[in-house]
């Protein structure tokens, strides 16, 4: 039962002999069995199905889980595989502080409850009590103390004379010239602090 995480299939299923299609998938039957070799089930996005497309996002991953080990139990007692069909649940994103959006079926929505259903989903769907108490305290200490800023990642821009024209009311050519005026003083360096870090 080989499974794999990421947007190409693990080199496990080339190993094995098993044939592999587009971004090192193997094809495999509705019912997600390996063509040719009906013994192996293939879940995951290591699992190219014939004639879907899946996404390949963990809820995806673990119904097939699920449904292959259904499939390998009605097998086991003489039964048939039955075909394996996707059940899109819906999609979340937390996009803020108390900003997120929601897909459920053909309803979609924004907003403060749709990030309180967002919490509410994700802490449900950890495992056990200390998990999910753990994860509230930690997330509530982030959100009434700040703790957590956002995280972007932004091109370097070079600083140019026009970029450090003095602000109205500061000193004439400090910020051209790097002179600190009467006190003869260097001024800090643009690129760091006064220390030349």
């Amino acid at each position: 039962l080989p499974i794999s995480a990421g947007v190409r299939g693990h080199d496990v299923a080339a190993a094995m002999g098993l044939p592999v299609g587009r971004g090192g998938r193997v094809p495999v039957l509705p019912t997600l069995q390996a063509e040719g070799h009906p013994e192996i089930h293939v879940v995951g996005d290591l699992a190219l199905p014939d004639g879907q497309n899946p996404p390949m996002i963990a809820p995806n991953a673990t119904q097939q889980g699920r449904h292959a080990a259904a499939n390998v139990l009605r097998l086991l007692q003489g039964g048939k595989a039955k075909p394996f069909r996707y059940r899109d649940k819906g999609a979340m994103a937390t996009i803020g502080r108390q900003a997120a959006v929601v897909r459920l079926g053909r309803f979609a929505f924004s907003g403060l409850g749709a990030w309180v259903l967002w919490l509410f989903v994700h802490l449900a769907y950890l495992i056990g009590f200390r998990n999910r108490l753990f994860v509230l305290v930690n997330w509530a200490w982030d959100y009434l103390f700040f703790e957590r800023s956002v995280r972007l990642i932004l091109p370097r821009v070079a600083m140019d004379d026009a970029v450090c024209e003095a602000p109205p009311g500061a000193a004439p050519d400090v910020a051209k010239t790097g002179e600190a005026g009467d006190a003869g003083e260097a001024a800090p360096d643009r690129a760091g602090d006064s220390a030349g870090t």
